[in-house]
């Protein structure tokens, strides 16, 4: 990873309750155990979806297609709308 470090540490403050705390440069912040899970998997999600856009777009622009950046990043954009609008994700 580029630039700041991001650190994650298990916590419980003085009443018993766990928590996530998280660190990112000079920010600092805490979840709660079911924040910090939801927020790993939307790391998870977006990191496959880089993957599935970085190869669509890959596709896209080679043979036997060969578009263009503008339009293959428009094709891409067409389909992450259908995505949503299909299953309500992006």
């Amino acid at each position: 990873m580029s630039g700041a470090e991001f650190l994650l540490e298990s916590g419980v403050n003085p009443e018993g309750r766990p928590f996530v705390a998280i660190r990112w440069g000079r920010e600092a912040g805490q979840f709660t155990p079911s924040e910090a899970r939801a927020f790993a998997l939307s790391v998870l999600e977006a990191a496959e979806a880089a993957l599935h856009d970085a190869a669509f777009m890959t596709w896209l622009q080679g043979p036997p297609l060969g578009l263009d950046l503008r339009r293959a990043a428009a094709v891409l954009a067409d389909q992450r709308q259908y995505r949503a609008d299909l299953w309500g994700e992006r």
